[in-house]
């Protein structure tokens, strides 16, 4: 452990139990996977302990979100709020609303100041460890209540899953979560392609949608993805004529299939780091049908992400409470949200710029502001370009300002790579924003959108790009 993981329990534990106290929440949560999982666990906590709990969703939050927050949380007739996967960054606004409510703070992104004993807030910022990569706004929530109910731990991995703190392993708190959720029979961790599609698709449909890796010849077509498998000798469908999923493989056709993928690859000239990351750990929970996407942390994760990003945020809390109809309502989000991605991975395939310190994705007009990032990370990962330099993404909200969504890599990261610090820097006194070192997010006016760009690139070759 690299921080002072004693007092980071103490606290989650002493957070639960004040949230637990509370007889009416407003549980308030970002849209994203990482959010939902987080705010689903508050929810499901409270639920499960007799609570009554109301819930809300914001993209982000603003002194204006702040106000929303205040006003539903009086319509509820709430007397506690809770925040999740937000807050800290803010915490000074949060702790204006302690004048009237109770207060709790789950988070794990960087601290505005330090907060005062207004709030019953948890980070594991506070205890020596990354918000980064040591633990989600998820796997701080299952912290926080994990001695009474320990069985929220699956919902924790796939928050931290979607917040891509599993890309070199789980360290730290993740890693003592995952071990807890192993022990108690919640979760197997497999060596395994580390795709989306493994599980829920067809073979065909698994190869050809996928976005992460793009590869050429095989992506988006799938005659071309059928002819793959016939050539490498491995069926696309079974003696009933039923399509073939990955996991129905035996261990032989899998290592055989995972073999001719992964030289197709190469023969492609896809990155070696791309290729390299292609297998590692997987995160299965034995409990689930091993043909949904509740049974893989990546597609579960990306499920999530589909609700949250489509306007649907309460339909992923109900999935991860496992309520009636809710993962139906999901995969029609999931396809919406599949296709959003690889149209806009398309676009970006097509039109992106090198800005010598950055790849630039211009996606206003083409990429909505809810997935703008998502497409930024997976064109960074999708094996189209060298992993050398982040990737900025701009699209437009619904106010009409410019979203900025910037994405990085941890081996970005360990050379220097700070986003957050990047885009703080760059929109001051022009716009507001924020994030991690390997994933940050802001807000400008369009009128400042070249000047922010030149910022941008100035301070990024400070840290050492371009």
């Amino acid at each position: 452990m690299t921080g002072n993981e004693k007092g980071f329990l103490e606290r989650a534990k002493a957070v639960g139990e004040t949230i637990l106290s509370f007889e009416k929440a407003l549980v308030v949560h970002h849209i994203d996977c990482d959010g939902l999982a987080s705010g689903a666990i508050a929810v499901w906590a409270l639920e499960r302990s007799g609570k009554t709990v109301v819930t809300h969703d914001e993209k982000q939050l603003s002194a204006e979100a702040l106000k929303r927050v205040s006003a539903k949380a009086d319509e509820k007739g709430c007397n506690a709020i809770v925040f999740t996967d937000f807050g800290s960054g803010m915490i000074g606004g949060v702790e204006e609303l302690a004048k009237r409510f109770k207060l709790a703070v789950i988070d794990h992104h960087k601290l505005e100041q330090p907060p005062s004993g207004s709030v019953a807030h948890v980070n594991c910022e506070e205890f020596g460890f990354s918000g980064t990569d040591s633990a989600s706004a998820a796997s701080t929530a299952y912290f926080c209540f994990r001695n009474r109910f320990p069985d929220l731990a699956p919902i924790g991995i796939v928050g931290a899953v979607g917040d891509m703190q599993d890309r070199s392993g789980f360290k730290d708190l993740n890693a003592l979560m995952l071990r807890e959720a192993v022990d108690n029979g919640f979760c197997k961790v497999l060596r395994d392609l580390r795709m989306f599609g493994r599980n829920s698709r067809p073979l065909v449909g698994f190869i050809a949608y996928s976005s992460e890796p793009f590869v050429p010849g095989l992506s988006g077509d799938e005659k071309a993805c059928a002819l793959f498998l016939q050539e490498n000798g491995i069926p696309s469908r079974d003696a009933e004529g039923n399509w073939v999923h990955y996991w129905d493989l035996s261990p032989e056709l899998k290592k055989k299939f995972v073999g001719a993928f992964v030289n197709y690859c190469v023969a492609k000239n896809l990155a070696p780091e791309v290729v390299e990351g292609l297998v590692g750990d997987v995160y299965v929970f034995p409990k689930e049908d091993p043909h949904t996407e509740l049974f893989d942390a990546l597609e579960y994760s990306t499920l999530l992400n589909a609700c949250g990003r489509h306007g649907h945020a309460a339909i992923g809390l109900r999935v991860c409470m496992n309520k009636e109809g809710a993962l139906n309502e999901g995969k029609a989000l999931l396809n919406e949200h599949r296709a959003a991605i690889r149209n806009g991975l398309f676009f970006a395939r097509k039109n992106f710029v090198d800005l010598g310190a950055f790849y630039f994705l211009d996606c206003r007009e083409e990429v909505s502001d809810t997935v703008v990032g998502v497409v930024a990370g997976s064109f960074l990962g999708s094996g189209l370009v060298e992993r050398i330099k982040p990737a900025v993404a701009f699209a437009l909200d619904e106010k009409g300002d410019t979203k900025v969504s910037a994405r990085g890599t941890l081996s970005l990261v360990e050379k220097g790579l700070d986003l957050d610090a990047a885009l703080r820097t760059s929109v001051e006194g022009i716009g507001f924003g924020g994030g991690h070192k390997v994933a940050a997010g802001a807000t400008i006016s369009k009128e400042r959108e070249s000047e922010f760009l030149r910022r941008l690139k100035a301070t990024l070759r400070k840290q050492g790009f371009g």
